[in-house]
């Protein structure tokens, strides 16, 4: 009686899974690998790029030219907390939500870069809370503009993202106590909606150059949707002849 045939390896289901599973492995690996560098290849090149929380391309060529040419979109507003040079050469309008996790995490980037460049970039921001999605961002926009009064907006601005989680009505008075406000006078603004003028204003001007979602900027008057990265800030001050 002839013996029973031994299993081929390829009919035993054990390694037929594990080889399939590496293949899977292999090809995962190699797609991401191509990736990063098809993105990287791009962006020096002038490629597209896409910013995750909005689904559109934008190339960071295009985003260096707008330091250099103007767009379509005038948000620059006089009555805006700013920081920089009246007549700079760039003029890099925000419109935030200080609810909005991608507004805080622009937050560092945009200002280290006004920062550095105060004598060649006008920084302006403007509130546009995301009523529908951040049932705080309008409370804590109106907490920015009661410590604008006060001329400490720029330390409201940072202490509101620091402290992003806690935007109780409580936690802004704490946070006006820790920046120097005075109690009564903010509270009273609070109370009040802060700058209701001027805040219906910012989002009238955001809804009628296409804002849909935050931070939008707008460099020079060309829009810009969704965090911007530091080292495309500085490529678009580079390429601006700074």
């Amino acid at each position: 009686m002839p013996s029973p045939r031994a299993q081929a390896w390829y009919e035993r289901p054990g390694p037929v899974f594990g080889l399939l599973a590496a293949l899977l492995f292999v090809g995962f690996f190699f797609t991401i690998a191509w990736r990063t560098l098809f993105y990287y290849r791009d962006f020096r090149n002038g490629g597209t790029a896409q910013l995750p929380q909005f689904q559109n391309s934008f190339t960071p060529g295009q985003l260096a030219g707008a330091a250099v040419r103007e767009g379509s979109h005038d948000v620059h507003s006089a009555d805006a907390p700013h920081l920089g040079a009246e007549n700079a050469k760039l003029t890099i309008v925000e419109f935030g939500d200080f609810e909005c996790p991608f507004s805080r995490e622009a937050y560092p980037s945009i200002r280290t870069i006004a920062a550095e460049h105060p004598e060649l970039i006008r920084y302006e921001w403007r509130d546009f809370p995301l009523d529908t999605i951040h049932p705080h961002a309008r409370l804590a926009a109106a907490a920015s503009s009661c410590a604008n009064k006060q001329g400490k907006f720029w330390q409201m601005h940072d202490k509101l993202f620091l402290n992003q989680n806690s935007l109780e009505r409580a936690d802004l008075i704490n946070d006006a106590l820790e920046v120097g406000l005075n109690k009564e006078q903010f509270t009273t603004c609070l109370d009040a909606g802060g700058d209701v003028a001027q805040l219906q204003k910012d989002i009238a001007a955001g809804t009628a150059a296409g804002v849909r979602g935050t931070p939008t900027f707008f460099i020079n008057g060309a829009r810009i949707e969704g965090a911007v990265p530091y080292e495309t800030l500085k490529l678009i001050v580079e390429r601006a002849g700074i």
